[in-house]
């Protein structure tokens, strides 16, 4: 763990300049971008700001895709495998412009999912929304008040079409790309953004719904009569329960604040790093259920079939990175994951009591006046925050993979002397055909 802090420290040394401006411009101008689609709600259609507001997280995202790639070349591990030909770009065309906008599809298509699901289940995708509703609420009504509903997508034949058509034409542009101009390349990663958040928005709220379904039902109900009536007739019990159910509590709390961490981590390598060259259970479960796959498609419509081999190849490609990730995360080690995660929690906990000691120094003011000086505020303690994080992301990430060819190293001269072969200098992880980085 030491070795990770002392590299975080040099990266940040390194880059902290060009670190801090892609953080200061991913969390202002996705603000700006919020500011901008509740105006358009506001202004023009429901429909029109529902459309814009998937830029301000896109934006996000491209500002730490962006600090990443600024810290990549700093990375010694990536780096190694890099120069040993384990992680070649694999796309086909051979022109520049057009090979960029293959490399930044392909890699869209990897990390724009796994990125909506971390950032629907911790809530990041609710609270954007939610200050999306308060703003256009402001414009509207010109009320601070918070809304007395919570945003949600209603499932009906107008949203299941947004997301139907732009998965569609995503689609679409995807197989027309090698004679559509380069720039269309931004026209289908906004549309993989859009279907992923409005698919994000439709099945969060009826998940979330769930547990008070379930705590509706009469059998539920008449099971909790009978065991609180079980716990009035025993006090040691009742009070045994009461610390059972904080302890539940807790550590649920615990488990999803040092889960966010690995959430990241995971996150981190496919945009690094998108596949490592390994043969992955996914890879030997497509390849057997290839034939028997091929032949029921065979039955089927030309056009259902041709969605069908899209779909496919999708859910493998995003499978694929997230088990090869998840191989070189546990090769990490128990003790530099979890030193990992506490340095995680203890760079987001220090951001939020920076922004409190920030707030106490500024001292009370009016409601109106914090209404403008708030969003700068938080905006710089989220940047430092962001910096201080993907600085650690990546040293971590660059450990666990400098740990496989470690790992590989000391097993080759093993594996060479059963073989009968004199060479001991090729590693298990020299192997071609392997994974592309990040754009």
């Amino acid at each position: 763990m030491g070795d990770i802090l002392r590299n975080t420290g040099r990266l940040i040394a390194a880059r902290w300049p060009e670190l801090l401006a892609f953080a200061l411009a991913g969390v202002y101008l996705s603000y700006v971008g919020l500011l901008g689609a509740a105006t358009l709600a506001a202004t023009q259609n429901r429909y029109v700001g529902l459309l814009a507001l998937p830029l301000p997280i896109l934006v996000q995202l491209g500002a730490f895709v962006g600090m990443f790639l600024v810290l990549r070349p700093l990375l010694p591990a990536y780096q190694e495998r890099l120069a040993a030909g384990q992680l070649d770009l694999d796309v086909r065309e051979t022109s520049g412009a057009r090979r960029r906008s293959s490399e930044v599809t392909t890699f869209a298509a990897q990390v724009m999912v796994p990125f909506f699901v971390m950032y629907s289940a911790w809530n990041f995708l609710q609270e954007d929304v939610d200050q999306y509703q308060f703003e256009v609420r402001r414009r509207i009504f010109d009320s601070y008040e918070e809304a007395a509903e919570r945003f949600t997508l209603e499932l009906n034949w107008i949203n299941v079409s947004l997301i139907a058509g732009a998965f569609v034409l995503r689609l679409a542009i995807h197989q027309l790309r090698r004679v559509l101009p380069a720039w269309v390349a931004a026209i289908e990663v906004y549309l993989e953004a859009l279907w992923v958040f409005l698919l994000a928005l439709l099945v969060t709220e009826p998940l979330r719904a769930i547990p008070d379904w379930f705590a509706g039902r009469a059998f539920v109900g008449w099971w909790t009569r009978v065991w609180d009536g079980l716990l009035e007739g025993a006090p040691p019990l009742q009070a045994l329960w009461g610390v059972l159910v904080q302890a539940a509590q807790v550590v649920g709390e615990t488990l999803s604040t040092l889960a966010l961490p690995l959430a990241w981590l995971a996150l981190t390598g496919i945009i690094l790093a998108r596949r490592l060259g390994e043969r992955t259970a996914v890879d030997l479960v497509s390849t057997r259920s290839h034939g028997v796959r091929r032949a029921r498609e065979r039955r089927l419509p030309v056009p259902v079939r041709f969605v069908a081999d899209e779909l496919v190849e999708d859910v493998r490609l995003r499978a694929d990175a997230l088990v090869d990730v998840g191989h070189v995360v546990v090769r990490g080690g128990l003790v530099t994951i979890t030193g990992f995660m506490l340095a995680y929690t203890a760079i987001q906990s220090g951001a939020d009591w920076l922004f409190r000691g920030i707030v106490v120094l500024i001292g009370p003011h009016e409601l109106l006046w914090w209404q403008s000086v708030y969003p700068a505020v938080s905006s710089v303690v989220s940047a430092l925050a962001d910096l201080l994080q993907v600085a650690l992301l990546a040293a971590t990430f660059d450990h666990c993979l400098g740990r496989i060819g470690d790992a590989a190293t000391a097993a080759a001269p093993g594996r060479t002397e059963a073989a009968g072969s004199p060479s001991r200098s090729a590693p298990s992880s020299d192997r071609s055909g392997a994974p592309s980085p990040a754009p």
